[in-house]
């Protein structure tokens, strides 16, 4: 799969926001991970939030990963065994930075609103909200078992 050119761009903007050493190899790794389409398992967003479910890149068929990032900038990253993501050591991690670029590819929010949240994610630490996390989880399961919410 070829990188789109929205995707390039939101890339270089991520880059020049986050301005940390450690983001770039987890933007490389969230872009090895978005080529594959096979770790990105659900994805919804609202006006508030981003949130996603995805498969592990090491562990594949043990782990996935429910994230969420709010629009305030408030972030978490998590197992489905309710153990804080090792990739985010205070900054949004691979799983976050993937479910951005789903994002903006399905059209679920623009780069500019997007990088804002990032943007807030500087003042921020993360937190993981298990309740939030099972949530996530569970309504990706119904709908991989086609379950309507109401």
């Amino acid at each position: 799969m070829t990188i789109s050119e929205n995707i390039v761009s939101f890339v270089s903007e991520l880059n020049s926001t986050l301005r940390d050493q450690t983001i770039p190899p987890r933007i490389d790794k969230a872009i090895k991970m978005y080529k594959k389409e096979t770790n990105l398992l659900y994805i919804e967003k609202e006006n508030e939030f981003l949130t996603a479910v995805i498969k592990s890149q090491t562990h594949p068929k043990e782990l996935e990963y429910a994230v969420k990032l709010n629009k305030d900038g408030s972030f978490f990253c998590g197992t489905q065994n309710l153990h804080p993501c090792g990739g985010l050591r205070g900054k949004i991690c691979k799983h976050i930075i993937l479910a951005l670029f789903a994002a903006i590819k399905s059209k679920q929010g623009t780069k500019e609103e997007l990088i804002k949240w990032v943007q807030n994610t500087n003042f921020q630490k993360p937190s993981l909200d298990k309740t939030e996390a099972t949530r996530i989880f569970l309504k990706y399961q119904n709908a991989l078992e086609g379950k309507i919410e109401c």
